[in-house]
């Protein structure tokens, strides 16, 4: 039992340590509480400072629409896991466009 305890400690933390190293650098200057999951007003405070930063007018619903492309099963928070998948999804867009262009 106990080695089995060990196993399943070990196969956490790695699991935990693989998406630390997949997750975006942005992801996680989002998520100020660390928690893995990026909410509403983390996702509001991030949005505003970048705008802020670029010196445009922060738009709140501009901003709301773009969580909720990012948001897969719309619990008002983004994982990790939603946040690559909707910037692999942006990536391949782009990557579309492009070939349109050429």
């Amino acid at each position: 039992m106990k080695k089995l305890l060990i196993l399943a400690s070990l196969l956490v933390l790695s699991a935990s340590t693989a998406l630390a190293a997949k997750t975006p650098k942005m992801f996680t200057e989002m998520d100020a509480d660390n928690n893995g999951q990026v909410d509403v007003q983390e996702w509001m405070t991030a949005e505003k400072k970048k705008a802020e930063d670029a010196g445009k007018k922060y738009n709140e619903k501009q901003s709301m629409k773009r969580m909720g492309r990012k948001d897969a099963n719309g619990d008002n928070m983004i994982s990790a896991d939603e946040f690559i998948a909707a910037r692999k999804s942006m990536d391949s867009g782009d990557k579309a466009k492009k070939k349109k262009k050429d």
